[in-house]
Formats: C-alpha cells, structure tokens, sequence
C-alpha cells in the first residue's frame, strides 16, 4: 500500500497503537485460537480489496463485518473477514448451464 493512500486510510505507524492492539487481543480475546488474528483497517481494505468508504458503508447496511473498538483503533477478528469473503456467491457464467458432454476435455 502507497503511502498516500495509507495516509486517506488514517494509518498510523505508531507502535503504541500496535502494542495496544496486541495487548487488548491477549486480554479480550484470550479464549481465542492461537490462529485467531485481529485484522486493522488497512489489512482489512487489502484483503477485501475495496476503499474505507465502501466498507463503513456495507458495516452501516449491515453487509460486513462491524469493527471491534480496541484502544483508539478499529480492528476486526480475521475468521469474520475470511466467513464473509467465504459467503460471497460465486460468479455464474455463460457455459455454466451447458451439460458436460458438449463441454471440451
């Protein structure tokens, strides 16, 4: 990620707010997997490919995933973020209605 576009996404570099993301996930979320990762907005805009905007839009309507307040950061608890991108549908095709016999091996 760019720095300019860290910088429209509010980053920071901070390391305390690092520290106290780290720190609230071994206290809050302590029953949780080893494998469980809290994701912060940044990660969470790369993976799922789309603007800050875009995704406080869908939390507002209910179609993602709503942040958890973690000190003065927003951060989100990977498994949700990986279900949601899981439960996207699929995307149809034209041949997908056509019989595997007219289809060529």
């Amino acid at each position: 990620m760019t720095k300019k576009a860290r910088s429209r996404l509010g980053s920071s570099d901070d390391p305390r707010d690092l520290r106290e993301v780290e720190l609230l996930r071994r206290s809050l979320f302590g029953s949780l997997s080893e494998s469980e990762r809290l994701l912060t907005k940044e990660q969470v805009c790369e993976r799922v490919g789309r603007t800050f905007p875009t995704i406080w839009s869908w939390m507002r309507r209910g179609l993602f995933p709503r942040a958890r307040v973690a000190g003065r950061t927003s951060v989100w608890l990977e498994s949700e973020i990986n279900a949601w991108m899981t439960a996207l549908p699929l995307r149809a095709y034209r041949d997908d209605n056509e019989t595997s016999e007219t289809r060529p091996e």
